[in-house]
């Protein structure tokens, strides 16, 4: 029968090539989860450069009051038909067009489908001929919005920051995100999270796009 000390040399001759063939598969991954990250990140900093800031927003402009005000007073403008949903939803795609290549907040963009839902909602506004008809329009129909990346958002992506979900597009909203949507809200994209959502740091180091300068 083999000694104690013949056993030990026998599985550290079976356990050793094992632990050089895991460290080498994890190294591999690594180098293929790089590779990952530097092509999303490379693909990201080309949408920048492609929707640079086209000029400074003029404080006193209407635009520029529109960005000013809660979802609570443009809810109640819209519904008065004071503006209109398509008027607010382009000012604040203009205003993310504007500053996002700075401060590196939004990720993907809903934007075409975000202009036809506010059509919508102006034309469901604009048949309610009474108080009563308006009372059954949901709270903040035609209020832009925007939603956190680690929330499922139904045809963009839902990485929550983690290179293993890199190729996640989700299927369908979020509970959250389906009641926004019920509430009347209209959903311009997705906004950068970190890693598995866990960080509140000034800056998001999100794992595939340069980190979001939030301060």
């Amino acid at each position: 029968m083999p000694s104690i000390a013949t056993k030990r040399v026998l599985l550290r001759l079976f356990f050793f090539p094992l632990v050089v063939v895991l460290a080498l598969l994890r190294s591999i991954l690594s180098m293929r989860t790089r590779a990952r990250i530097a092509r999303l990140h490379a693909q990201h900093q080309q949408t920048i450069a492609a929707d640079s800031p086209s000029s400074v927003l003029d404080p006193h402009s209407p635009q520029a009051k529109l960005l000013q005000l809660s979802a609570v007073q443009l809810a109640k403008l819209i519904r008065e038909q004071q503006v209109s949903s398509v008027e607010v939803v382009s000012a604040h795609i203009a205003q993310v067009r504007r500053v996002n290549p700075l401060v590196n907040a939004m990720v993907r963009d809903r934007f075409a489908a975000a202009l036809a839902e506010a059509r919508e909602a102006d034309r469901h506004i604009a048949v309610a001929h009474s108080a009563d008809a308006l009372a059954t329009l949901p709270p903040f129909l035609g209020v832009p919005c925007s939603i956190k990346e680690c929330f499922a958002v139904a045809g963009l992506s839902q990485t929550g920051g983690s290179p293993h979900r890199a190729d996640l597009i989700a299927t369908r909203d979020a509970t959250a995100v389906r009641r926004y949507r019920q509430a009347g809200f209209i959903v311009l994209g997705s906004r950068t999270s970190p890693s598995c959502a866990c960080g509140g740091r000034p800056t998001t180091k999100f794992v595939f796009f340069s980190p979001t300068a939030s301060q």
